[in-house]
């Protein structure tokens, strides 16, 4: 039998099958399944039958296929795209808000409890030497006992609608707390002749006198003036004769850093052929930290700091008589003519600009910067540059715990092993080329077992691996290494700060407490006022410490603010310029009238070039240490790049349009300035801690599933 063809027709006898089928539907349903003729301009859709019907010819055969192919293809890769797109942005979004809550952490370590002893301490030591202590004593001796005896009475009597027992204990022991630190204060600038030594210098203002002390710091304002801190000793005058310790500032003018340095040179070699002579009368009259001197000049008092003005100082003469007395001079210390020797080298090699930058960010060292320059990084915001602060601290310490974790023993077994893994591959390589065989003469032979020994190490570098150099250890290097970098800076307010409050800190790696950053701000600012009652009217060491609290009370929550719409280390890198200079901007008002709108910018284009720029002048210094002065001369070229950097964006910034603004110094001024940003800094903790309540709530959602609502009927005794 043969089996007809579906193609083909049925007998015309019996109807097909697809005939009988469509005949049993309805009329509907055989309307939709009969195949309908296809329109013309479905006829025309097609490339092939539109090139057919016009009677054109595809230019190139089968690229309608491979059109289709490609747009395919190109779907497929765009959806593959989109999903990663998607994938990654929930990634980052998930990352986002760990960081934030991450960020939140913060906040719990935020300890105020010290925050109103240290600002009324401050205000009662500024008065105190401005106005003299018992003047200030006496009415805050009876506010405070006034305060106390409330507080008593309110203990033995507390009346729970007005505030809680607990808070009424802790406030009465932050009053006697305070009471105890002021009584300290009072005791210790009386008992040290502060008080009475700046009455008594008070009293001989505008007189002619003769000053005996210690010089205690020699820092050059520019290069052609010296600044020299004597700590005085005694005072001599027609109508006066005392014994002081109070500490007067001199201004010397001494021509440019070039001649100064020769006469440096010059009077150096003089005072040796002087030795080899065996005469003392030729010595250096250089003036340098530690120096006994005698100065003649006027008293004057500018605000609360006394400056000798019209003032010559020559060393002091011994007490006793002969040549004994020519030798008590003592030579001047090696480091301050290695800096010497250092400054001239940066002004030869690199110029007056660059020089004074990469000296002033390697240690403070801004001697050599022009009065000009100086005004432009002031009115750009970036004076703070050349002045040793708290970061400068954290590199070098960070340098020198960084070198000891990456010097670990254990990396000597490391290196040995890998050494000797490396000969051994090479002799197989170099034994596998000389005699390879064709084919493998036994290959059922099996392999020679690996001696027992094969890996074991030597006995010295196997005790060197087993050594551990314990953690603290390591925070003491960085604390010696931060210590060795002290002795080349100047006591001044920001120095002070920046290192007490660095000890502090790897004093709380050494306990592990974690970081406590407001409260080792606190105890810093204490403990400064207590030692030297003078930073109180140091205006360097009132914007050190504000510009601290700023990154530590208002930088957390703006980059938490700024995470939303840029990564983590941007919002880092925005953050602590824009709070540092919103909180700085009443001192600076109070002291200058002019507010540096640009200043943002210039430390964003600033904040990373100084830290290449301190490094390359700190291993310089190093190199001319060693006796290596080609090196040093290419660590100061190196460092010269980066100071080009800084000195564009300082230079740019000051003479931007509309820069500065001038509303003046005057009282209103300040206060108003100071009430804006106290006003900016509430809106946004505000909408910080809104923040926070809505990221903590969705993270508590995401953490905590829904569970279904548990039903119970009327007649079921309730859960316990």
């Amino acid at each position: 039998m043969l089996a007809w063809n579906r193609r083909e027709p049925a007998p015309q006898g019996r109807p097909s099958r697809d005939k009988r089928v469509s005949s049993r539907k309805p009329a509907a349903l055989q309307k939709l399944s009969t195949p309908q003729k296809p329109s013309a301009l479905q006829k025309l859709s097609t490339p092939q039958k539109r090139a057919g019907q016009l009677g054109e010819r595809e230019l190139f055969p089968g690229s309608s296929r491979l059109t289709r192919r490609l747009i395919r293809s190109a779907a497929t890769a765009y959806d593959r795209v989109r999903y990663r797109w998607s994938i990654g942005a929930e990634r980052w979004r998930t990352r986002r808000d760990e960081q934030e809550l991450r960020a939140q952490g913060s906040l719990i370590h935020l300890d105020f409890r010290l925050s109103f002893t240290v600002l009324v301490l401050w205000a009662f030591t500024a008065a105190a030497l401005t106005v003299g202590t018992w003047r200030v004593v006496h009415p805050l001796a009876c506010v405070l006992i006034a305060l106390l005896g409330c507080l008593v009475i309110l203990l033995f009597f507390p009346p729970r609608a007005v505030m809680p027992y607990s808070l009424l204990f802790r406030t009465t022991g932050q009053l006697v707390f305070l009471a105890c630190i002021v009584t300290v204060q009072a005791v210790l600038l009386c008992a040290t002749g502060v008080d009475a030594s700046r009455a008594t210098l008070q009293q001989a203002q505008g007189a002619s006198l003769r000053l005996n002390g210690t010089v205690e710091q020699v820092r050059r304002v520019d290069p052609r003036t010296t600044l020299v801190v004597i700590k005085l000793e005694e005072i001599q005058g027609r109508s006066v004769r005392a014994l002081v310790n109070e500490r007067v500032r001199v201004y010397r003018r001494d021509g440019s850093a070039k001649s100064a340095a020769q006469r440096l040179e010059a009077s150096s070699a003089a005072s040796s052929v002087a030795q080899h002579q065996g005469s003392g009368t030729a010595r250096s009259q250089a003036i340098y930290p530690g120096m006994k001197v005698t100065a003649l000049g006027t008293v004057e008092f500018n605000g609360s700091t006394a400056k000798l003005s019209g003032a010559t100082i020559f060393p002091a003469p011994a007490s006793g008589a002969g040549s004994n007395a020519t030798d008590q001079t003592a030579e001047e210390p090696y480091l301050s003519t290695l800096k010497e020797q250092l400054r001239t080298r940066a002004l030869d090699t690199l110029g007056t600009e660059s020089a004074a930058l990469v000296l002033g960010t390697a240690y403070g060292d801004d001697s050599l910067m022009s009065s000009t320059a100086r005004e432009e990084y002031k009115l750009s915001g970036l004076s703070h540059i050349t002045a040793v602060s708290g970061a400068n601290i954290a590199i070098v310490f960070l340098g020198a715990y960084r070198l000891v974790l990456v010097i670990r023993p254990y990396r000597f077994a490391s290196a040995y092993l890998l050494l000797r893994s490396w000969k051994a591959r090479l002799r197989g390589r170099g034994a596998a080329r000389s005699r390879r065989p064709a084919y493998p003469r036994n290959p059922a032979q099996p392999q020679q077992p690996t001696p027992p020994n094969a890996h074991a190490l030597p006995p010295l570098v196997y005790r060197l691996s087993t050594f551990a150099i314990p953690h603290r250890v390591m925070v003491l290097c960085g604390v010696a290494a931060v210590l060795a970098y002290a002795m080349l800076l100047d006591s001044e307010g920001s120095v002070i700060r920046s290192l007490a409050m660095g000890l502090l800190g790897a004093y709380a790696m050494l306990r592990g407490s974690g970081r406590q950053s407001l409260a080792a701000l606190q105890t810093t600012v204490l403990m400064c006022l207590l030692a030297a009652p003078h930073l109180a009217v140091d205006m360097g060491f009132a914007l050190s410490v504000t510009a601290t609290s700023a990154l530590i009370l208002l930088g957390p929550p703006l980059i938490r603010l700024l995470m939303r719409i840029m990564p983590v280390f941007c919002a880092e890198m925005l953050a602590a310029p824009i709070v540092a200079s919103l909180w700085c901007t009443p001192l600076i008002l109070a002291m200058s009238g002019k507010v540096p709108l640009y200043s943002v910018p210039a430390n964003l284009v600033a904040a990373p070039l100084a830290p290449l720029s301190m490094l390359a002048g700190l291993v310089a210094l190093g190199f001319m240490l060693l006796g290596l002065p080609t090196a040093a001369d290419l660590c100061l070229r190196a460092g010269g790049l980066a100071a080009q950097g800084i000195e564009w964006a300082a230079h740019t910034a000051a003479h931007a349009p509309g820069n500065p603004w001038e509303p003046g110094s005057s009282v209103p001024a300040v206060v108003w300035s100071a009430l804006c940003v106290l006003a900016l800094s509430i809106a946004l903790w505000w909408v910080d801690a809104r923040r926070y309540r809505a990221v903590t709530h969705r993270q508590y959602l995401r953490v905590v599933p829904r569970t279904a609502p548990s039903y119970q009927r009327p007649d079921q005794p309730a859960r316990s």
